[in-house]
């Protein structure tokens, strides 16, 4: 089990754990406030014993009424907790996706860049080598799954993205003397996929709130 679904399992089963405390601290006070209204309907006999019992059953619902008090603000706690953890992980992806999702963005836009080169170079080999390297490694996506502690959504997004790299970078593979014989036709085809690929890396992006000019930033400032 992963370190954020236990932490998940251990919140939910601690408030269930004091709303079942709370619920039967609540059930306390009601029979303790209903012995006290019983006691206070008795005639009295011995009023020293009497002020001296009724004080002893006063405490006594008191002490229960604090004791829902202080369960009440423990379940408001933890539900809060559980609540900001669920939602913490619906807007941030698992970080081992997260250094995925960015390679995936640069190999992608790398390799578009390379098959519009590709058409124009003169150096052939030098151009076929870059975008081996970039297909073999667009390839690899193809076994690649989203990590289970995203949430579902999440995980069909990145899922889809993986699978479409991945087909990208083995189409590729597939055509990689095609990038410099009819040109137009193979550029034409990798535009329409290169498209398709973006859309679903938008909608990851999307998913995520990741900024792919901060991407594009960090890029060059590292250069």
């Amino acid at each position: 089990m992963k370190i954020s679904q236990m932490i998940q399992v251990t919140l939910i089963t601690t408030a269930l754990i004091l709303f079942f405390l709370w619920i039967l601290s609540i059930v306390l006070v009601i029979l303790k406030k209903k012995k006290l209204n019983i006691f206070l309907q008795k005639k009295k006999k011995n009023k020293k014993r009497f002020k001296k019992r009724r004080a002893q059953l006063e405490r006594k619902v008191r002490k229960q009424r604090n004791q829902v008090i202080l369960l009440s603000i423990l379940e408001i706690v933890v539900l809060s907790g559980l609540f900001g953890f669920i939602y913490y992980q619906t807007i941030n992806v698992a970080s081992l996706d997260s250094d995925s999702i960015v390679r995936g963005y640069f190999l992608v836009d790398d390799f578009s860049k390379e098959i519009e080169k590709a058409s124009v170079s003169e150096d052939e080999e030098s151009s076929k080598q870059n975008i081996k390297y970039l297909a073999l490694s667009m390839a690899t996506y193809s076994n690649k799954q989203a990590d289970t502690s995203n949430t579902k959504e999440g995980q069909r997004l990145i899922n889809k993205y993986y699978s479409m790299v991945g087909q990208l970078g083995m189409n590729a593979t597939r055509d990689m003397n095609s990038f410099y014989g009819n040109k137009n036709n193979v550029l034409e085809s990798y535009k329409a996929e290169l498209a398709r690929v973006k859309d679903s890396e938008n909608k990851a992006f999307e998913f995520y709130k990741i900024n792919a000019n901060s991407l594009e930033n960090g890029a060059k400032e590292k250069d």
